[in-house]
């Protein structure tokens, strides 16, 4: 009879590295490649910042939002011109989040190619890494569907399912199972891992973030705050886009391919064919809570509407509004 239950997990397995030593095993990487990994990121930085700044051409009011009503035919043509732009930037910056682990690749077999070849790399698996995307969201978003943990459970299951794309070339569902294939057994150490990394960056990325905004805010003064805003806002996009998601990137690196060398054994098809099966009934959950979110949040603002209406009918305005006229 054929066995349908989960493969079990070996009682000893081979430890990962320390987190401590990734860490700093990551942030030597980024130094010795600096320039190779600006060369990759800084197309996408360049293309969010100018779409930005043209977003923020449009009057604003008092509480910082666009009005659209107030503003010029010029400004609106920057404003539709930015959106496109930003667009186009955060397109590149996908692309260049998969090109960079071809990068991540060669330099393990010591070699490097130009950032137009690795972009190139990236743009041919781009729609295969849009539809790992969109199952990965719609398994995710399923899996918080069921009271939470499952959600949670499934994102540390799932993490690796990009680098299995670009790494060893298996896509769609493939490409997810694999990820968990790798994870199980090892969810709590790669958690860990994660809080660390997350322990050691934010508290160093808060205090350069509040030294340079106390440093712009003394350079420009109160009278320039719009362009202490901007400055700010591009230092911390450059940090974000440079240095924060290529040394997480590096990371996640070290982690896959460290999960990949310890677990070698095969899964066998019915375990194959079980975890896909989870994976298609969860994303199939989150493709018919988010009709049933929008359909939620429609009725309440209709109302949200129809109470506001209500309230302007009601006698008492009536009343409020003839006292006004018999005052006048």
């Amino acid at each position: 009879m054929e066995n349908t239950q989960e493969m079990p997990v070996p009682a000893v397995k081979p430890p990962l590295p320390g987190a401590w030593n990734m860490f700093k095993q990551s942030v030597g990487f980024l130094k010795d490649n600096f320039r190779a990994v600006f060369g990759i990121f800084i197309s996408p930085l360049i293309f969010m910042v100018v779409g930005t700044m043209l977003i923020r051409s449009l009057p604003v009011d008092d509480r910082g939002n666009a009005i659209l009503s107030g503003a010029t035919s010029g400004q609106l043509t920057a404003f539709i011109i930015g959106v496109i732009i930003s667009i186009i930037g955060g397109v590149l910056a996908y692309i260049a989040a998969i090109g960079f682990i071809y990068f991540l690749l060669d330099k393990e077999k010591g070699v490097y190619s130009s950032v137009k070849e690795y972009y190139k790399k990236a743009a041919h698996i781009f729609w295969a890494f849009v539809w790992i995307s969109i199952l990965l969201s719609l398994s995710i978003f399923g899996g918080f569907a069921l009271f939470i943990v499952p959600g949670i459970i499934l994102s540390f299951y799932l993490l690796f399912s990009t680098y299995v794309l670009v790494d060893e070339n298996k896509k769609g569902l493939t490409a997810l199972t694999q990820s968990w294939n790798y994870v199980r057994g090892y969810a709590w150490s790669i958690f860990f891992k994660l809080l660390l990394f997350g322990l050691l960056l934010f508290p160093i990325y808060i205090v350069f973030i509040a030294v340079f905004a106390g440093l712009a805010y003394v350079s420009f003064g109160q009278e320039l705050s719009i362009i202490t805003i901007s400055s700010i806002d591009i230092v911390v996009r450059f940090i974000q886009q440079i240095i924060i998601g290529p040394l997480g990137a590096i990371y996640l690196f070290l982690i896959y391919r460290n999960l990949k060398s310890v677990k070698s054994e095969t899964v066998p098809d019915f375990v194959e064919k079980k975890r896909k099966n989870k994976l298609i009934a969860v994303s199939i959950l989150g493709l018919l809570i988010i009709p049933l979110i929008v359909l939620s949040v429609v009725f309440t603002s209709l109302m949200a509407a129809r109470q506001k209406a209500k309230d302007v009918s009601s006698p008492e305005q009536y009343i409020e509004i003839e006292e006004v006229y018999d005052y006048n």
